[in-house]
This record gives structure tokens, sequence and C-alpha cells, in this order.
């Protein structure tokens, strides 16, 4: 665990299998460190091209293929988040980018997220790539529009290079624990085969989510399981949300527990404005206050000691 003296730990750096030290992008802005900014409110148009440059087609050895989203890079590291489902069969993976660049890949063995249907590729490239702005789920709203982002093994609704990104809302926020494979946001969007891994975005292009599951077509009268097998589906609305997607944040605090990564919650808050406060007497929390509108944002420093 990192040691932070009073001041608040924005960025954090860890190891995977022996790799060199990562940084997670988390959406805070800090001085004298690059983020990429994030239009505030982006056309659609916009959001879709931001989205081609953060996520990816996993392929595997048998030529199928599902989605991931670059989530980390130092150096010519590339981390690239995925389903579990999407690589456990294959054993040789290939990242292809929007740009139509193609890289060898391979899958991090040391990343356990204990059940949840979430893996972790590493790719090399000496090119530039985009990193995807993270944000917690809980910013989101019933009803609120959400974009989703693959590669779809059906090509009908989908560019030359066979990226689909989609609008629609959500639909679902009511879930009390998550269900099995730590799905837990349900969406009005028709997920095809192929985009599982792939984003889920908001309206300002933040990974909110991880796409993966559709709504069963047939099989048992309650298909929908907690991660202790109990059946959930008198916690579920009607009608089902049509796919299911896995708060991003269930990555970024698995990944902390799993890989030694100290992380403050993903926002989109930017340091203009903003000072620093700290009170070591309340559970390490500490505040940022807008100093043009007073306003006060509260969260629990990761790695204090």
């Amino acid at each position: 665990m990192n040691k932070c003296s009073h001041t608040v730990c924005f960025l954090s750096i860890f190891l995977i299998a022996g790799l060199p030290k990562m940084t997670v992008h988390a959406g805070f802005a800090t001085p004298g460190i690059a983020t990429k900014q994030v239009p505030t409110q982006s056309p659609t148009s916009q959001l879709e091209e931001l989205a081609k440059t953060v996520t990816v087609k996993v392929i595997r050895q048998d030529g199928v293929w599902g989605s991931g989203i670059i989530v980390q890079q130092q150096d010519s590291s590339y981390i690239v988040l995925t389903n579990e489902h999407v690589v456990k069969n294959g054993q040789l993976y290939t990242i292809e980018h929007h740009n139509g660049q193609k890289y060898q890949a391979q899958l991090l063995q040391t990343a356990n997220f204990n059940g949840n249907d979430l893996a972790l590729l590493k790719f090399e490239s000496a090119a530039s790539y985009e990193v995807a702005s993270l944000k917690h789920s809980s910013s989101l709203k019933e009803n609120e529009e959400v974009f989703m982002a693959g590669y779809p093994l059906d090509f009908k609704e989908s560019d030359a290079r066979g990226f689909s990104f989609r609008s629609g809302r959500i639909t679902f926020l009511g879930m009390d624990r998550p269900l099995k494979g730590g799905y837990q946001l349900g969406t009005s969007h028709q997920i095809q085969k192929g985009m599982s891994g792939g984003p889920l975005l908001n309206s300002q292009g933040n990974v909110v989510g991880i796409n993966g599951r559709h709504m069963p077509l047939w099989g048992p009268s309650c298909p929908y399981e907690y991660q202790d097998g109990s059946l959930a589906c008198d916690a579920l609305p009607e009608p089902r949300p049509l796919s299911w997607t896995i708060p991003i944040e269930t990555f970024v605090f698995q990944a902390s527990e799993s890989l030694g990564i100290s992380l403050p919650r993903p926002g989109e808050l930017r340091i203009e404005n903003w000072k620093q406060e700290y009170n070591s007497t309340t559970n390490n929390e500490a505040q940022l206050q807008n100093t043009r509108t007073g306003f006060r944002y509260s969260f629990r420093i990761f790695g204090y000691k």
C-alpha cells in the first residue's frame, strides 16, 4: 500500500505480473499531470469517434472475437479490459485497433476478479493510443442516455471495420447486489455476440461499465442468479432489461484488492478552481471544495497511512 502523508492520492502506481509501473486514468486532474480532456457535452458523432479510439477487438486463436477497452498505459505497454468469457477458451490472442493495426496479446493470469466476468490482456506498441476515462456508475440515473460500443459478429449495424456504436437508456439501477459475473446495470441496448467486453459510455464520453450479457431468449423460468446462486428474479423489473453491464468501479475495486492498486473513486472533477482539504480524524476523509461555487465533493483516501 502506498504511503500518502496528508495529501490526496489521485494517482497510484502498481505492478502486474512483472510489468513496469502502470498508471490508471481515473478522471481526476492533478497539477503537473497531463490528463485527457473529455468534452462537457459531446455530439453523438464525437462520442463515437472517441469510443473508436479506446475500444478494440479481442480475437481468439479460433477466430472468434469479443471487444475490449484500453484502460492503462505505460511507455509501450497497454492493458485491455474485457470479459472473462471472451478469452477463457483461447490460448493466443490478437488485439485489433480501429485503425487496422493488430498486436499479439497475452492474458494476465495473475488478475483475479473473484468470480466477476472480467479479464485483462497486455499488448506492446510503439504507437500512441488513447486510454479510456473512467467514471463511477453512481453518477447514472434511470432513463439516462448511454452508449454501447464494440465489434459485433453481425456486421449489419457496423462501419467498414466492424465497429458498432449504439444509443440506449439506463433501464434499471435497483440491484442491491450484483448478479453472477458482477452484472448490475440494466440497459435498453440490444447487445450482440462480439460486443462483450466493450464499454458503456455516458454522454460525456466516460466509461461507466463493461458490457457482456443480454437477456436470455430461452432457458429456465428465472435465468438470473446472484453470486451465491440464489435466484434474483423477484428483485428485477418487468419488462426485463435487454442487456446487463458490470459497473466500472467493480474493475477498479477488484483490481485494488487482487493486484495491489490503490485508487480514489473514479470521477470527473477538474482541479481548476478546487482546493484540497484533508481530515485525518474522520476515517481518512478528504474533500475537494470548488472555490467559485462552494460545492464540496467528499471521498475516502486509499493508501493513507
